[in-house]
């Protein structure tokens, strides 16, 4: 199986995202994960393209790469996987680039779900929640197999990170939307920063979204201290 065809499907999937059609993206992206699983992977090699060089970038509905507006409770903006201008048809698919491009659908089929629990009114919105949050769980998961220090996974990560700590947060599970933050945190502090636009835009994106989750977190603190001692409960 090409790259370039893995690479197209997913663009396609995350155009249905962003045109409301959760349907057909999610249909198309359990295909690639079956195609992923089905076929025989190549091991990394030296002469392979190396999955640092993949680039995960979020598309708006215009199918343009951007940020989402910042008085979103969570990242709602599907990611492209983009591959060197290089790239040529025979470029196969390695262990590491279909570990990145599994978990880049997992975060997807996560989104639909996500997004579903805020839009569709006819649907339990907890059921949906729960669905995403295990899809995003799987990304993380996958992606952390990954040597992520060497490639371009930190505003997946942060995305993972950011949703999966909105879903845990809905479904009351307070204590887990807190670590979820606590790992964006660290990513946020140790990215380094590219002087261009979006880069510096995506950052200060999750920098607010971090704030406005620990906001939210310390008001229900002084509003529920019952909550203080719930967590504590937890712990002990």
């Amino acid at each position: 199986m090409q790259l370039s065809f893995i690479l197209s499907s997913l663009f396609e999937s995350s155009n249905y995202i962003s045109h409301g059609k959760f349907g057909e993206a999610s249909q198309r992206l359990v295909g690639i994960l079956r195609v992923l699983q089905t076929t025989r992977v190549q091991p990394d090699h030296h002469s392979s393209l190396p999955v640092n060089t993949l680039r995960f970038l979020p598309i708006s509905r215009e199918s343009r790469i951007g940020c989402p507006d910042w008085n979103e409770e969570f990242f709602r903006f599907p990611f492209a996987v983009l591959a060197p201008e290089t790239l040529g048809s025979s470029n196969m698919i390695t262990e590491p680039i279909a570990a990145a491009l599994a978990g880049v659908c997992f975060f997807l089929l996560g989104l639909c779900h996500h997004i579903n629990s805020s839009e569709n009114k006819r649907q339990c919105p907890e059921t949906s929640l729960r669905s995403a949050l295990s899809f995003y769980e799987h990304a993380w998961r996958t992606i952390s197999q990954l040597d992520t220090d060497q490639g371009g996974f930190d505003f997946l990560q942060m995305a993972i990170c950011t949703n999966t700590s909105n879903c845990c947060y809905r479904l009351g599970q307070i204590e887990a939307s807190n670590e979820w933050q606590a790992e964006l945190d660290e990513i946020l502090f140790n990215v380094p920063l590219k002087d261009d636009d979006l880069t510096l835009e995506l950052h200060d994106f999750f920098m607010m979204t971090s704030a406005a989750a620990q906001g939210l977190w310390q008001q229900e603190q002084l509003e529920n201290p019952e909550l203080i001692n719930d967590e504590q409960k937890l712990c002990t």
